[in-house]
Protein backbone atom coordinates (compact mmCIF):
# COMPACT_ATOMS: atom_id res chain seq x y z
CA UNK A 1 0.00 0.00 0.00
CA UNK A 2 1.52 3.42 -1.17
CA UNK A 3 1.17 6.25 0.92
CA UNK A 4 1.92 9.39 -0.90
CA UNK A 5 1.78 12.66 1.75
CA UNK A 6 2.69 16.21 0.87
CA UNK A 7 1.45 15.67 -2.72
CA UNK A 8 -0.11 19.24 -2.96
CA UNK A 9 3.40 21.06 -2.64
CA UNK A 10 4.32 19.71 -5.88
CA UNK A 11 4.13 22.58 -8.99
CA UNK A 12 2.15 22.41 -11.41
CA UNK A 13 2.67 22.99 -15.08
CA UNK A 14 6.92 22.65 -14.33
CA UNK A 15 9.09 20.27 -15.09
CA UNK A 16 11.51 19.53 -11.98
CA UNK A 17 14.18 17.56 -10.59
CA UNK A 18 12.83 15.12 -8.19
CA UNK A 19 15.45 13.99 -5.67
CA UNK A 20 14.73 10.95 -3.41
CA UNK A 21 17.07 8.68 -0.67
CA UNK A 22 17.39 4.82 -1.81
CA UNK A 23 16.63 2.33 0.21
CA UNK A 24 14.52 -0.63 -1.89
CA UNK A 25 15.28 -1.79 -6.00
CA UNK A 26 11.15 -1.03 -5.74
CA UNK A 27 12.17 2.26 -4.97
CA UNK A 28 11.60 3.27 -8.69
CA UNK A 29 8.74 1.66 -9.58
CA UNK A 30 6.77 3.10 -6.77
CA UNK A 31 8.35 6.45 -7.25
CA UNK A 32 7.16 5.92 -11.24
CA UNK A 33 3.67 4.74 -9.89
CA UNK A 34 2.83 7.45 -7.43
CA UNK A 35 4.01 9.93 -9.37
CA UNK A 36 3.00 9.12 -12.91
CA UNK A 37 1.65 12.19 -13.93
CA UNK A 38 4.84 14.16 -13.37
CA UNK A 39 6.11 12.38 -16.56
CA UNK A 40 9.57 12.09 -15.81
CA UNK A 41 12.84 10.35 -16.64
CA UNK A 42 15.42 8.62 -14.08
CA UNK A 43 19.06 8.67 -13.83
CA UNK A 44 19.70 5.05 -13.57
CA UNK A 45 23.11 2.91 -12.87
CA UNK A 46 24.57 1.84 -16.54
CA UNK A 47 24.24 -1.25 -15.81
CA UNK A 48 20.86 -2.10 -15.68
CA UNK A 49 21.13 -1.93 -19.53
CA UNK A 50 22.55 -5.17 -19.98
CA UNK A 51 19.00 -6.60 -18.29
CA UNK A 52 17.29 -7.44 -22.34
CA UNK A 53 14.03 -6.96 -20.68
CA UNK A 54 14.19 -4.18 -18.43
CA UNK A 55 16.86 -1.95 -21.30
CA UNK A 56 13.88 -2.01 -23.73
CA UNK A 57 11.42 -0.19 -21.10
CA UNK A 58 14.17 2.23 -19.85
CA UNK A 59 14.87 3.59 -23.66
CA UNK A 60 11.14 3.61 -23.63
CA UNK A 61 10.91 5.90 -20.95
CA UNK A 62 13.86 8.19 -21.75
CA UNK A 63 15.48 6.91 -18.79
CA UNK A 64 19.26 8.15 -18.67
CA UNK A 65 21.96 5.54 -18.16
CA UNK A 66 24.68 6.47 -16.04
CA UNK A 67 28.28 5.11 -15.96
CA UNK A 68 29.85 6.07 -12.97
CA UNK A 69 33.38 5.28 -13.82
CA UNK A 70 33.33 7.57 -16.96
CA UNK A 71 32.74 11.31 -16.15
CA UNK A 72 32.59 12.22 -19.77
CA UNK A 73 29.76 10.61 -19.77
CA UNK A 74 28.51 11.83 -16.41
CA UNK A 75 28.70 15.76 -17.72
CA UNK A 76 26.66 14.34 -20.95
CA UNK A 77 23.94 12.90 -18.96
CA UNK A 78 23.82 15.83 -16.77
CA UNK A 79 23.40 18.12 -20.33
CA UNK A 80 21.10 15.48 -21.27
CA UNK A 81 18.85 16.31 -18.23
CA UNK A 82 19.30 20.39 -18.20
CA UNK A 83 17.98 20.13 -21.80
CA UNK A 84 14.87 18.07 -20.82
CA UNK A 85 13.76 20.09 -18.44
CA UNK A 86 14.38 23.22 -19.89
CA UNK A 87 12.46 22.05 -23.34
CA UNK A 88 9.29 21.52 -20.73
CA UNK A 89 9.73 17.93 -22.30
CA UNK A 90 10.95 15.83 -18.63
CA UNK A 91 11.31 16.21 -15.07
CA UNK A 92 14.20 14.28 -14.08
CA UNK A 93 14.52 11.72 -11.00
CA UNK A 94 17.24 11.02 -9.23
CA UNK A 95 18.94 9.53 -6.40
CA UNK A 96 21.81 11.68 -5.70
CA UNK A 97 23.41 9.26 -2.60
CA UNK A 98 24.10 7.06 -5.75
CA UNK A 99 23.50 3.81 -4.55
CA UNK A 100 21.30 2.30 -2.15
CA UNK A 101 21.64 2.99 1.57
CA UNK A 102 20.32 -0.42 2.36
CA UNK A 103 20.95 0.86 6.11
CA UNK A 104 18.91 3.75 6.09
CA UNK A 105 21.15 5.78 7.02
CA UNK A 106 21.52 8.63 4.25
CA UNK A 107 25.05 9.03 2.47
CA UNK A 108 26.23 11.66 1.23
CA UNK A 109 24.85 13.14 -1.65
CA UNK A 110 27.03 13.92 -4.92
CA UNK A 111 26.60 17.52 -5.70
CA UNK A 112 26.84 17.33 -9.15
CA UNK A 113 23.52 16.48 -9.35
CA UNK A 114 21.89 19.82 -8.19
CA UNK A 115 24.00 21.21 -11.40
CA UNK A 116 20.84 20.04 -13.25
CA UNK A 117 18.59 21.90 -11.22
CA UNK A 118 21.14 25.19 -10.70
CA UNK A 119 21.34 25.44 -14.79
CA UNK A 120 17.93 24.65 -15.47
CA UNK A 121 16.86 26.76 -12.71
CA UNK A 122 13.95 23.96 -12.41
CA UNK A 123 12.04 23.56 -9.21
CA UNK A 124 13.70 20.58 -6.20
CA UNK A 125 11.85 18.16 -5.17
CA UNK A 126 12.99 16.15 -2.43
CA UNK A 127 11.25 13.53 -1.68
CA UNK A 128 11.48 11.10 1.19
CA UNK A 129 11.24 7.30 1.17
CA UNK A 130 10.00 4.72 3.66
CA UNK A 131 9.77 1.44 4.62
CA UNK A 132 10.38 0.04 0.50
CA UNK A 133 13.18 -2.68 1.97
CA UNK A 134 10.22 -4.40 4.04
CA UNK A 135 8.47 -5.18 1.01
CA UNK A 136 10.80 -8.58 -0.36
CA UNK A 137 10.53 -9.68 3.21
CA UNK A 138 6.78 -9.98 3.71
CA UNK A 139 5.14 -9.30 -0.41
CA UNK A 140 4.60 -13.07 -0.37
CA UNK A 141 2.63 -12.86 2.96
CA UNK A 142 1.26 -9.33 3.46
CA UNK A 143 0.80 -6.01 2.31
CA UNK A 144 3.32 -3.72 3.08
CA UNK A 145 2.66 0.49 4.33
CA UNK A 146 5.23 2.44 2.10
CA UNK A 147 5.72 6.11 2.35
CA UNK A 148 6.69 8.56 0.26
CA UNK A 149 6.85 11.75 1.45
CA UNK A 150 7.10 15.54 -0.36
CA UNK A 151 9.35 16.69 2.16
CA UNK A 152 10.23 20.24 0.43
CA UNK A 153 10.09 21.76 -2.89
CA UNK A 154 12.69 24.19 -3.35
CA UNK A 155 12.19 27.24 -5.70
CA UNK A 156 14.93 28.23 -8.00
CA UNK A 157 14.87 31.64 -5.90
CA UNK A 158 15.33 29.32 -3.02
CA UNK A 159 18.75 28.06 -3.56
CA UNK A 160 20.22 30.65 -6.51
CA UNK A 161 23.16 31.45 -4.01
CA UNK A 162 24.10 28.38 -2.86
CA UNK A 163 26.96 26.40 -4.35
CA UNK A 164 25.75 22.91 -5.66
CA UNK A 165 28.17 21.53 -2.60
CA UNK A 166 26.22 23.93 0.00
CA UNK A 167 22.71 22.66 -1.44
CA UNK A 168 23.62 18.92 -1.24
Amino acid sequence: KVHVRGIEKLPENQKCLFVSNHISNFDPLISEWAFRPYDFSFIVKNSLMKVPFVKKALHKDLHLPLDRENNRQGLEVVLKSIKLIKEDKRSIYVYPEGTRAKDGVLAELHSGTFKIAEKSKAPIVVITVINTEAIRKRWLFKSTNVYLDVAAVLNYEDYKDLQTTELS
